[in-house]
């Protein structure tokens, strides 16, 4: 496959407006750019953008403007065009233009068009274009080179055959539009903060959100691709808790405290504070060689969780930090107020009692990827959320514990104390009731009205101390980071260490080619996606790292 083009053609216009991008139309002015004259009917609206989902999610919204017809282009412009790649968006999977036609199905008729890269990358390769249209009931015009038209001359669909040089163009004609009533229509309250989501994580969330027990959803702006439930997905569910959607890691999250500690004497002494805590909180997977005082009971566990907690040697992980993106953060704020900020979660107890009952969950006995939930009345529901909420507990023990080892080490260096009483506390990764449904947060940060919470974004660029608006279309949520833009594999393969280490040089840290998966551009810009929530959250203040201690 050399090109693709698909489209739905009904009354052609004789007027098109200027292409107007997702992003505009998601951030702009929403009543203005789409706005035109009744006498310029009959006009189409050109819909520009890098996903296919964000692209109907927007057609969606301005539906009710009265458009002659939407042309959807995908690819059309794409961040990958604008950088001068050669080939724009692809179409992952057939699937994708059934999870389009259940989005926007709205008045205006839509006609759908992208680009396609060859068939190696394509994702519908020749072999597999009969399944493809098989799904769409509809009459199929196919114009193609002579291989790929062998492999449709069976198909129920009527085709009819033009050859075009080396490429070829495939038009789905429907009666009335690609986003026929007749098609499923899954009417459910979906809001998407993300600019350009991977298709990954698109894929992810809209497969969640099709659950039935699935009321109400939103993608955060940091969301990519993760487990079962893409990170910075939030889904409200009735009557079912789904393991997988809060995690493994769960209660992971962020607490920062503010001090009186002098700035510029942490400065000076910023790497002599940098040795004494890599001294005092174990990292990666090291744990204290004996257990931590704490309140909490293990026998308030069940059966399973207490297995987990047995296996995960307890209170041993107590004050230890983890690994991957964990990291300690001492910084200054803009008024010169010396913060901690600790990213940790429940150690290895969450993650076995993930575990535990994602099995359960699976009716099969073992760990499987999918959308397993437990009903939140049944046996094993309610001794999930018990113990989900004791290792929610353990986290926060877990980061006061390493808080506390943090401001010893400090006021062992410098004159000064911590305000207590300002901590922050927020998970990311968890599950709550509100207004009868379970609000399921994989990595995305509780933000009530005047709820304090911490958006980190890198290891030069630092973090955001935020103050929630409460906003129902988020679920009460923001994102709960940048979000990366890479996997770690490819952040040490395509990252450069020299760029690494000039962008820390101003930082106490560990700047080196066993970190570089953590190095600012395996992130998005965190800038970018603070501003894309200016609904969700007030920033009171952005700390600038002196010391990074990263797990």
């Amino acid at each position: 496959m050399n090109s693709f083009f698909c489209g739905l053609s009904l009354a052609i216009p004789s007027l098109y407006t200027e292409i107007i991008t997702t992003g505009a139309l998601l951030r702009g002015d929403r009543a203005r750019f789409p706005a035109f004259d009744p006498f310029e009917h009959p006009v189409a609206l050109q819909l520009g953008g890098g996903d296919l989902m964000v692209l109907a999610e927007c057609a969606r919204l301005i539906d009710y403007h009265g458009y002659n017809r939407i042309n959807l282009d995908c690819g059309c412009p794409s961040p990958r065009v604008q950088l001068g790649s050669s080939v724009p968006v692809y179409w992952r999977n057939r699937y994708s233009w059934l999870d389009v036609s259940r989005r926007c199905n709205g008045q205006s008729p839509s006609r759908l068009r992208s680009r396609r890269g060859s068939a190696s990358t394509s994702g519908i390769p020749s072999r597999s274009l009969p399944k493809f249209l098989d799904k769409f009931r509809e009459t199929v015009i196919i114009r193609s080179k002579r291989e790929i038209f062998r492999s449709l001359s069976n198909q129920s669909p009527k085709i009819s055959r033009f050859d075009r040089d080396d490429n070829f163009i495939l038009q789905f004609w429907c009666c009335a539009a690609l986003c026929s009533t007749r098609r499923k229509r899954m009417d459910k309250k979906i809001k998407i903060y993300a600019n350009d989501p991977d298709a990954g994580a698109i894929e992810q969330f809209y497969n969640a959100m099709e659950q039935d027990y699935s009321v109400r959803g939103a993608l955060m702006a940091d969301a990519h691709k993760g487990y079962s439930l893409p990170i910075g997905g939030v889904i409200a569910t009735d009557g079912v808790i789904v393991p997988a959607w809060v995690g493994y890691d769960i209660g992971c999250g962020m607490c920062a405290l503010p001090t009186s500690f002098s700035s510029d004497v942490v400065r000076k002494n910023s790497q002599r504070i940098f040795h004494k805590i890599y001294k005092r909180v174990p990292v990666g997977f090291s744990v204290n060689r004996d257990p931590v005082a704490c309140s909490l009971v293990p026998d308030q566990l069940t059966k399973p969780g207490r297995k987990a907690f047995e296996k995960r040697k307890g209170f041993h992980a107590l004050g230890s930090l983890g690994g991957g993106n964990h990291f300690i953060e001492v910084g200054s704020d803009e008024s010169n107020t010396i913060w901690i900020v600790i990213h940790s979660g429940s150690r290895g107890i969450g993650h076995g009692i993930a575990t535990e009952y994602m099995r359960i969950a699976s009716g099969t006995g073992k760990v499987k990827e999918g959308h397993y939930g437990l009903r939140t009345d049944s046996d094993d529901g309610l001794a999930y959320i018990n113990d989900m909420e004791w290792a929610l507990a353990f986290a926060l023990f877990n980061r006061m514990e390493i808080m506390t080892r943090v401001v010893e080490v400090i006021g062992s260096c410098c004159s000064g104390d911590a305000d207590w009483a300002s901590l922050i506390n927020r998970n990311h990764n968890h599950a709550e009731k509100r207004d009868g449904l379970w609000i399921h947060r994989k990595g995305a940060t509780h933000a009530e009205v005047d709820m304090m919470g911490v958006i980190p974004g890198n290891m030069r660029d630092g973090s955001f101390i935020i103050r929630g608006k409460g906003n129902p279309d988020s679920l009460y949520s923001s994102s709960h980071g940048a979000g990366r833009t890479m996997s770690r594999r490819q952040a040490k393969t395509q990252l450069d260490i020299g760029e690494f280490l000039d962008e820390m040089r101003n930082v106490a840290a560990r700047v080196e080619q066993a970190t570089l998966d953590e190095a600012p551009g395996a992130y998005k810009d965190i800038f970018e996606v603070i501003r894309l929530q200016s609904e969700l959250f007030d920033v009171v203040a952005h700390v600038l790292p002196i010391i990074n201690i990263k797990g």
